[in-house]
C-alpha cells in the first residue's frame, strides 16, 4: 500500500508545476516582442492568436486520449516538452511562419495539460482519501496561474528594458525546464477503474 504522503506530495508538486509553467515573462512585453522584435504587423499578431485558440480547440480531444491511454503524468510530461519546444522556437528566431509553428506546439502543450492537471490533483487526493478537499485544491491550482503571471509579467518587462525584447522569452526556458523536472517526480495515481479492479 502506498502511503498517503506520496499522493499529498503529488498535489503540492502540481501547484509547483502550474506556477513554473505559468511564469510567462514575455507577457509584460507581448506586443513589442511580436511587432518590434519579431517583425510582425498587428493583423499578423491577431491571426497568430486566432490560430492558437483554434489549435487548442481542435487538439483538445486527441490530446485527451493521451492522458486516457498513457496516464496523466505522461500527458503532463508531453505538455512540458511541447512548452519548452515552442519557447525555444520563439526565442531563437523570427518570422510569421516560425511563430505559426510555435503557436501550434504551444497550443498542443495547453491541450495536453488541459484536464490532466486537474485530474492528477483530484485522483491524488482520492488515492489518499481526501477527495473532500478537491474543490479547495483545484481552486488553489487555478490561483497559481494568476499568481505566476502577476509575478512574471512585471519582471519580464524589466528584463526586456534591460536586456532586450527576446530576453523574457529566452528566460522562460528556465522555469519551464524546472516544470518538466517536477513532472518527472510525479506518481501516477490510480484511476476510478483501477480502484474498482
Amino acid at each position: 500500500m502506498i502511503p498517503p504522503e506520496v499522493w499529498q506530495r503529488n498535489v503540492r508538486r502540481m501547484y509547483l508545476w502550474r506556477g513554473l509553467t505559468m511564469m510567462h515573462f514575455f507577457a509584460g512585453a507581448l506586443v513589442p516582442f511580436f511587432t518590434d522584435w519579431g517583425g510582425l504587423t498587428l493583423p499578423q499578431l491577431f491571426y497568430l492568436q486566432a490560430w492558437f485558440f483554434f489549435c487548442i480547440f481542435v487538439l483538445e480531444v486527441p490530446t485527451g486520449a493521451v492522458a486516457d491511454k498513457f496516464g496523466r503524468k505522461a500527458s503532463l510530461i508531453c505538455a512540458s516538452i511541447c512548452l519548452l519546444a515552442a519557447t525555444a522556437i520563439y526565442a531563437t528566431g523570427k518570422g510569421f511562419t516560425r511563430f505559426f509553428i510555435a503557436e501550434f506546439i504551444w497550443a498542443a502543450s495547453n491541450a495536453l495539460a488541459s484536464g490532466a492537471d486537474e485530474a492528477m490533483v483530484y485522483d491524488s487526493l482520492k488515492a489518499c482519501g481526501e477527495e473532500s478537499r478537491s474543490k479547495k485544491a483545484l481552486a488553489t491550482l487555478a490561483s497559481f496561474d494568476i499568481g505566476a503571471i502577476a509575478i512574471a509579467a512585471p519582471i519580464g518587462s524589466l528584463i526586456a528594458m534591460r536586456w532586450g525584447l527576446r530576453a523574457p522569452m529566452a528566460l522562460m526556458l528556465v522555469p519551464f525546464s524546472l516544470g518538466l523536472l517536477v513532472c518527472l517526480t510525479l506518481r501516477e495515481p490510480p484511476t476510478e477503474e483501477e480502484g474498482v479492479k
